[in-house]
C-alpha cells in the first residue's frame, strides 16, 4: 500500500511518493537541500526492513542512486542497519536545477547466486535555485558622458551556462547587459554609452536564470547595488585678486579653471560655501560679485566652483586672504650671518611696528611658520643652516595674518651673509709607522681660527665603518693588518679639515718550517733551508735564530738573520767544522710586531 506526503524546502515543494511492495517496506523522509558557495548537498533518511526466508543468508548494503531528467548526477552508498540509513548527495555548482529522483535497491545473496532483487523508486521533486549575491561593483561610479563602460561585478553563486541553460546575467535598472562569466565569484558586463549620458544613479543586479528552451525564464535575483553616474568635477587653478585688506569695498572676482558647466544648473562660484552671483564667461572662466560684507574681518575665505545645485560635484578650494594693517620693520639682530653655517641655535630678532598676534617674519618672500610674537614691536624666529647656505643677502620683512599670502611690510631690512672658507686643522696623537701587537690608543684634536670647531669625527674600517663623533679611539686587536684611521673636523660654516694615519696591528705568532734534513762532509759547506710563515698582510719580516744542537746535548752553533722576508724560502750556509756525528738544527723567529714563533721547526744534520 502506498503513502503520499510532502514537505517545503527553501521555498520549493518536495513531493514524495512511497510505493513499497509487500516484501520490502522502505520510506524516505527529510530530503533537504543545503546550498553553499561550492555547490549543494541533498540529505535524506531512508528507513526500511527486509525478511530472509532461508536461514544463513546475508543482506548486502543497500544501493542509492540520484537521477534527474538529464541522467545520473551522483551515486552513493550509505551505512545501513536493519532500520535506518542517512544518505547525503553532493551536487556540484554546475548541477542543473530540476527534479531529482532517489532510487533505493537491496540485493539479497546466498553464496554466488542472488535469491532476490527488489527496487523501490521514491520520486522526490524539488526546484533548486542558486540565489546570486553582489559584494562590489568595480568601478562603483563613472562620469556622465562617458563612452560604453565595462564594469566588474564581484559576489557569489554566479553560473556559466548557455542561453537556454541556467546562467547569470548582469542587469542595469532591470535591463540585461552583455555579460561575460569569469568565475563563479566574478562577472563583467558592458554598460552602453546611452545609459551614461546624464548624472544619476542606477540599480545593478545579477539574475540567475533557471533556463528554458521555450524562452520562459524563471530564477533568482541578487539584492541591488547602486551605481552612480556623476557630473564632471570642476577644477579651479587661480583667482584674481587673491587678497584684500579688511574693510575693502566689494569687487568682481575672476575664477579660472576647467569643466565649468553652462545652463540654469551650471557652474556657480561659492564663497565659504555661500553662492555668489556668477557669470559664466566660458568653460574655463567665471566672474562672481564679492560683496563688501564678506571683507569685514581678517581671515581666509575658501573659493570653490560647483557644477549645479547642492550636492553636485564641487571643485578644489583656493584661499582668498583678508589681511591686517601693513606692519613696518626697522632693524634685525644679529646684523651679520655666516654662509653655510650649521649652527641651529641662532635666533633672528626683528624690531618694528604694527605687529599683531600671529604675525610672521618673511625671509626673501618666504614666511617663517616658527615666528614668535614678543610684542607689537618685536618678533623672533630661529634660523636653520638652510637659511644661510650661500654668500649673499636676505631681505627681512613682516606679514600680518591671515596666511597665505597676507600683506607684507612696507619696507625690508637687508641682512648680509658672509663667507668663512678656512677649514679646521686636525692632529692625530699616538700614531707611528711600527707594527703593534697590543691595542694602540689615539687622540684627535682640531682648531679653527674663524667660526670655531663644530665637531670631530673618525672612521677606522672595518671596526668603525661609519663616521663617528669622538676625540679619541683605541685601535683594537680584533682586526689585524694595516688599519686606516681617518679623522675629519667641521667648523660652524661646514668647512672640513682632514687627517689620516695607518696603524699596523699584528697579534699573530709566526710559524717556522725546515725544508729537509742535511748531510755534509766535515769541512764542506752546509746549507740549512727554512721558511718563516705569516698570514698575508701582517708583519712582512722576522728576525730568525738557527741553533744547532748535539743530539741530547748542548747548542754547538747559532746563526742569526734579521729582517728576513716571511713566506719565502731562505737558507743559512756555513763551513761545517763540527765533529762527525748526528745533530739537530732548530729555527726560531720573532716578527716585526714582536710575536714569537708558535712552533719551533727542527731537522737533522749529519756530519760525515
Amino acid at each position: 500500500m502506498g503513502q503520499r506526503f510532502s514537505i517545503v524546502v527553501a521555498g520549493a515543494l518536495l513531493a514524495l511518493m512511497v510505493c513499497a511492495p509487500a516484501a520490502l517496506a522502505v520510506s524516505v523522509t527529510g530530503m533537504t537541500p543545503s546550498i553553499g558557495e561550492g555547490g549543494a548537498t541533498l540529505t535524506c533518511t531512508v528507513r526500511g526492513g527486509f525478511r530472509v526466508s532461508d536461514a544463513g543468508t546475508t543482506a548486502s548494503a543497500p544501493r542509492f542512486l540520484l537521477t534527474n531528467f538529464y541522467g545520473t548526477i551522483h551515486g552513493s552508498t550509505g551505512a545501513w542497519d536493519a532500520s535506518t540509513a542517512v544518505v547525503t548527495f553532493a551536487l556540484p555548482l554546475a548541477a542543473d536545477p530540476g527534479t531529482y529522483t532517489l532510487q533505493v535497491s537491496q540485493d539479497y545473496r546466498s553464496g554466488q547466486l542472488p535469491l532476490a532483487t527488489e527496487t523501490s523508486t521514491l520520486p522526490a521533486a524539488f526546484r533548486l535555485y542558486w540565489v546570486p549575491a553582489i559584494t562590489s561593483v568595480r568601478p562603483p561610479s563613472v562620469v556622465a558622458g562617458s563612452l560604453s563602460w565595462t564594469i566588474f561585478v564581484d559576489g557569489a553563486r554566479f553560473l556559466n551556462e548557455g542561453l537556454y541553460e541556467p546562467h547569470s546575467v548582469v542587469r542595469y535598472n532591470g535591463i540585461d547587459l552583455p555579460t561575460t562569466y569569469r568565475t563563479h565569484t566574478e562577472l563583467s558586463a558592458v554598460i552602453p554609452a546611452a545609459y551614461l549620458a546624464s548624472p544619476g544613479t542606477a540599480s545593478i543586479t545579477v539574475f540567475n536564470s533557471s533556463g528554458s528552451p521555450f524562452g520562459a525564464y524563471t530564477g533568482a535575483s541578487s539584492a541591488p547595488f547602486t551605481f552612480t553616474i556623476t557630473g564632471p568635477t570642476p577644477a579651479v587653478s587661480s583667482i584674481d585678486p587673491s587678497s584684500a585688506v579688511a574693510g575693502a569695498a566689494g569687487f568682481d572676482l575672476t575664477v579660472v579653471g576647467r569643466d565649468f558647466l553652462t545652463g540654469t544648473d551650471g557652474a556657480v562660484v561659492l564663497w565659504n560655501g555661500t553662492r555668489l552671483t556668477t557669470t559664466r564667461d566660458s568653460a574655463n572662466r567665471l566672474t562672481a560679485l564679492v560683496p563688501a560684507m564678506f571683507l569685514d574681518t581678517p581671515g581666509l575665505a575658501a573659493v570653490t566652483v560647483r557644477n549645479g545645485p547642492a550636492g553636485a560635484p564641487e571643485s578644489n578650494a583656493v584661499s582668498f586672504t583678508i589681511g591686517n594693517p601693513v606692519p613696518a620693520v626697522t632693524s634685525v639682530t644679529p646684523s651679520v650671518l655666516w654662509a653655510a653655517t650649521v649652527r641651529t641655535d641662532i635666533v633672528l630678532a626683528v624690531a618694528g611696528a604694527d605687529f599683531v598676534g600671529g604675525a610672521r617674519i618673511v625671509l626673501d618672500g618666504v614666511e617663517r611658520a616658527g615666528t614668535t610674537f614678543v610684542a607689537a614691536t618685536q618678533l623672533t624666529t630661529p634660523l636653520s643652516p638652510a637659511d644661510m647656505d650661500s654668500v649673499g643677502t636676505i631681505a627681512v620683512s613682516v606679514r600680518n595674518p591671515p596666511f597665505p599670502p597676507g600683506i607684507a611690510s612696507a619696507g625690508a631690512v637687508v641682512l648680509p651673509i658672509r663667507a668663512d672658507s678656512t677649514p679646521p686643522t686636525v692632529t692625530v696623537g699616538g700614531a707611528d709607522d711600527t707594527w703593534h701587537r697590543k691595542p694602540v690608543p689615539l687622540t684627535f684634536t682640531a682648531s679653527d681660527a674663524q667660526s670655531g670647531v663644530q665637531k670631530v669625527e673618525f672612521r677606522a674600517p672595518p671596526a668603525v665603518g661609519a663616521w663617528t663623533v669622538g676625540t679619541g679611539y683605541t685601535v683594537p686587536l680584533s682586526e689585524q693588518g694595516p688599519i686606516p684611521v681617518l679623522v675629519q673636523a667641521f667648523d660652524w660654516c661646514n668647512n672640513v679639515g682632514t687627517a689620516q694615519v695607518t696603524i699596523k696591528i699584528d697579534a699573530t705568532r709566526p710559524g717556522t718550517q725546515t725544508l729537509g734534513n742535511v748531510a755534509v762532509k766535515r769541512g764542506r759547506t752546509a746549507v740549512l733551508k727554512y721558511r718563516v710563515t705569516e698570514p698575508a698582510g701582517l708583519s712582512p719580516t722576522a728576525d730568525v735564530v738557527i741553533a744547532v744542537k748535539k743530539r741530547g746535548g748542548a747548542i754547538v752553533a747559532t746563526f742569526r738573520a734579521d729582517a728576513v722576508p716571511v713566506n719565502a724560502e731562505r737558507s743559512e750556509s756555513f763551513t761545517c767544522t763540527l765533529g762527525k756525528g748526528r745533530y739537530i738544527w732548530y729555527v726560531y723567529a720573532t716578527d716585526s710586531a714582536g710575536n714569537k714563533q708558535k712552533n719551533v721547526a727542527q731537522a737533522g744534520l749529519t756530519v760525515r
